[in-house]
């Protein structure tokens, strides 16, 4: 009996760390964030340092991109974001993910997961 309750146990510590790093509100991602991105590999920030701001009413301002929207979707992997900005063709959109590492790490929005860009927030 005592197996079947540590076993529970864990398996809820885990589904809880799983939702605090995957799942977020649109007041916990409001606000400054910056790039770690040290390369122009990317279709987006080519420098470390650009700067992204998650305003309140679902818009954004971005050194990069200039002014847009974003909105929040929520799948089973956890939140994603879309971003529409207007481009020099028209309109354009990038639609990426949301998390944080571990318990401890601040919300990142990824730029690409295998070079390990992302814009993490910083106030």
């Amino acid at each position: 009996m005592e197996r079947k309750k540590l076993f529970k146990f864990f398996i809820g510590i885990f589904f809880l760390g799983y939702i605090f790093n995957n799942f977020f509100t649109e007041g916990m991602i409001t606000g400054e964030y910056v790039s770690n991105n040290t390369k122009s590999l990317l279709e987006g920030p080519s420098r470390s340092g650009e700067k992204l701001f998650l305003l309140d009413d679902n818009k954004f301002e971005s050194d990069t991109w200039g002014n847009g929207t974003y909105k929040l979707k929520y799948t089973f992997g956890g939140t994603r974001i879309d971003f529409t900005y207007n481009y020099e063709f028209g309109r354009a959109g990038y639609l990426t993910s949301i998390n944080r590492s571990y318990f401890f790490g601040k919300p990142q929005i990824i730029l690409d997961r295998d070079l390990e860009f992302y814009f993490e927030k910083i106030k």
